[in-house]
């Protein structure tokens, strides 16, 4: 994975999307990315709810990248058209993201 990471960071930036809680999400970066290297400013790069009831909304509303804001200002969206057609989604389960 290091490798991996190490070969992509010149070329974009790192985002974690999940419908787990993101506690989990954390407790796994910690153990991908201990010190923070490529996984940088992780309050605003790990998209996953952050309670049951956001975990609950993701499930039955689905959410897509466009839906997410950035933080500190919630009338921008976190990705642009641009950024979003140039984005490389690698996920375990296929019909996770709609969007």
């Amino acid at each position: 994975m290091t490798e991996m990471f190490e070969f992509l960071e010149p070329f974009c930036t790192f985002y974690v999307y999940s419908h787990g809680l993101r506690g989990y999400i954390d407790k796994i970066l910690e153990h991908l990315d201990p010190e923070q290297r490529f996984f940088k400013e992780r309050h605003e790069r790990v998209l996953a709810p952050r309670n049951p009831q956001e975990q609950h909304s993701m499930r039955d509303n689905g959410k897509s990248f466009r839906d997410f804001l950035k933080v500190g200002n919630p009338s921008a969206y976190l990705f642009t058209e641009a950024e979003l057609e140039r984005t490389i989604i690698i996920d375990d389960q296929y019909m996770a993201i709609h969007p």
